[in-house]
């Protein structure tokens, strides 16, 4: 059975050399469950990476370090991440 996993709205991702964001960091849009290449892809700011030759010129977005946020209000006592993928705090 194939688990559909309903899109979340309200998430922003940007990108750093490795530090945090600065105050005017530019944030785009996420696509949440997802990946940063999806969002790169929805936001128009890279070409779709398995079309022609593109994935050749996103090396980029391999050595960037990438943020994300969002807002939300929580009133139970325990606060649950599925899909994390490598580090995460």
């Amino acid at each position: 059975m194939t688990q559909v996993r309903t899109p979340v709205t309200g998430f922003e991702l940007t990108w750093t050399d490795g530090g945090p964001p600065e105050d005017d960091a530019v944030w785009l849009p996420a696509v949440v469950p997802g990946g940063v290449h999806e969002s790169l892809l929805e936001a128009g700011r890279i070409e779709h990476p398995y079309s022609d030759d593109n994935e050749h010129g996103l090396g980029w977005v391999h050595d960037a370090t990438w943020w994300y946020r969002t807002r939300f209000s929580c009133d139970a006592g325990v606060l649950r991440f599925d899909g994390l993928d490598t580090a995460a705090e």
